[in-house]
C-alpha cells in the first residue's frame, strides 16, 4: 500500500526527521524489506510523530512524482583521468555510484561519471556542463576546488557537494556524521575501560588537511572532555609529512607512535585513527616495536575499508553508508530542480561501529 500523508506532511519531511534519504523513507513506508532495521525504525518513528494516513488514493500522485524525469546528473571527482578506472573499482566509489544510480533511476535519470582535476587546475567548466549535457552536478572534491570554479558550474546547473562541505559557499552538501562516528568509537573504548586514548592522523606540509580529519579531530577534543577521558593535548598527533622529502605513511605513524609511547604515565592504551589507513600503518609499526595488539594497544579506524576484516588483528572501524550518501546527494539536486529558490541544506548521514578484534579490555 502506498502511504498517504496529511495535507502538510510530505515525504521529504519524514526523511528529514528520520535523518535518511527520500529514497529510503519511500522504501520503508511502501513496505520494502531491503532496508536496515535501524533505518526502518527511524522512519516509522518519524512518520508516526508527523502523522500519516495510508491510502490507496495517493498512489497516482506518488507515481507521478516518481516518474518525473530528472535527466542526466554529472558526478565529478577531483582526480586525474588515468586514475578514473581505479576509482570505479574502489568500493567507496561503487557505493556512492550505486546510491546515486538507485535514487536517480526513480526519476528516469542516469549518472555520468568524470574526473575534474584538470578543470579545477585551469578553472574551466567541465565539458558536460559547458555542452549542456547534464541537468545537475554532484561534486566530490576537496579544498583544491575554488569557490570561483564551483560558482561557474552553479551558474549553469544545480550543484551539490558530496563528502565535503563549504558552508560559506552556500552549496548544498551531504557528509558522513564525523562527530557521531568519533563518539561511537570513544564510547566503545570507554566500555572496555580505556582512559588514555589518543587520536592520530597526518597531513602534507603546505596542504590543507582533509575536512573529515579536521572534523574528527575537533570531535575527539570535545568528546574526550565530555566523556571523562584524559585530556592531555599530546594524545592528539597529526604528523606533518613533507612531500618533497617523500615521507612515507609508515614513517609518519612511527613518529606519532614514538611520541605517544614516550608519554609515560599518560601513555595511551588505545588509538582512534582518522582513517583506516593510519590504523593499518600503526599495526605494522607497533608489531615491529614488539607490541602485542590489541593486548598492549587497541586500535579503531574510520571508514571500514574492505581490507579491515583481513588485517591482523581484524580492525574495528567506523562504517559509513556510501549508498545512503549517494542517495542523499541526488535528493539535494532533486530538491533544487523542484524549487529553484530552495533553502541550502547540509545533510549528515549516520555512521555505525563495526566491532572486530583490534580492541581489548584494559
Amino acid at each position: 500500500m502506498i502511504p498517504r500523508f496529511k495535507k502538510k506532511v510530505k515525504l521529504i519531511d519524514i526523511a528529514h526527521k528520520a535523518g535518511v534519504s527520500i529514497g529510503t523513507a519511500s522504501r520503508v513506508l511502501s513496505g520494502k524489506t531491503d532496508v536496515n532495521i535501524e533505518l526502518i525504525e527511524r522512519v516509522q518513528s518519524a512518520s508516526k510523530a508527523l502523522g500519516y494516513i495510508p491510502s490507496e488514493t495517493s498512489k497516482t500522485k506518488l507515481k507521478q512524482e516518481l516518474k518525473s524525469a530528472m535527466g542526466t546528473i554529472g558526478y565529478l571527482v577531483d582526480t586525474q583521468d588515468q586514475e578514473k578506472r581505479d576509482l570505479q573499482r574502489d568500493s567507496f566509489q561503487q557505493g556512492f555510484l550505486e546510491g546515486m544510480s538507485h535514487e536517480i533511476s526513480r526519476y528516469q535519470g542516469n549518472v555520468l561519471f568524470s574526473s575534474c582535476q584538470k578543470d579545477i587546475e585551469t578553472e574551466t567548466l567541465p565539458s558536460f556542463v559547458r555542452d549542456q549535457l547534464v541537468t545537475g552536478v554532484v561534486l566530490k572534491v576537496g579544498f583544491r576546488a575554488t569557490f570561483e570554479w564551483m560558482e561557474k558550474i552553479r551558474q549553469k546547473v544545480p550543484l551539490a557537494m558530496m563528502m565535503h562541505r563549504e558552508e560559506s559557499h552556500l552549496i548544498p552538501s551531504v557528509m558522513c556524521d564525523n562527530f557521531m562516528g568519533v563518539r561511537q568509537a570513544l564510547l566503545h573504548l570507554k566500555g572496555l575501560g580505556h582512559q588514555n586514548v589518543a587520536f592520530v592522523s597526518d597531513q602534507y606540509a603546505g596542504v590543507r588537511p582533509s575536512l573529515h580529519h579536521i572534523e574528527r579531530e575537533e570531535a575527539f577534543r570535545k568528546l574526550t572532555a565530555l566523556l571523562g577521558f584524559n585530556e592531555d593535548p599530546r594524545l592528539i598527533q597529526s604528523v606533518i609529512r613533507d612531500p618533497k622529502k617523500e615521507g612515507t605513511l609508515n614513517g609518519a605513524m612511527e613518529i606519532a607512535l614514538n611520541r605517544l609511547l614516550a608519554l609515560k604515565g599518560n601513555r595511551p592504551t588505545a588509538i582512534v585513527c582518522a582513517a583506516d589507513v593510519y590504523a593499518f600503518a600503526l599495526m605494522q609499526v607497533a608489531i615491529a616495536k614488539g607490541l602485542s595488539l590489541p593486548k598492549d594497544l587497541s586500535l579503531i579506524g574510520f571508514m571500514n575499508t574492505d581490507v579491515g576484516a583481513q588485517s591482523n588483528p581484524p580492525l574495528t572501524s567506523i562504517s559509513v553508508s556510501e549508498f545512503e550518501i549517494g542517495c542523499a546527494a541526488i535528493d539535494l539536486l532533486r530538491h533544487q530542480l523542484d524549487k529553484s529558490n530552495s533553502t541550502v541544506r547540509h545533510i549528515v548521514v549516520g555512521t555505525e561501529l563495526v566491532e572486530r578484534q583490534s580492541c581489548a579490555r584494559v
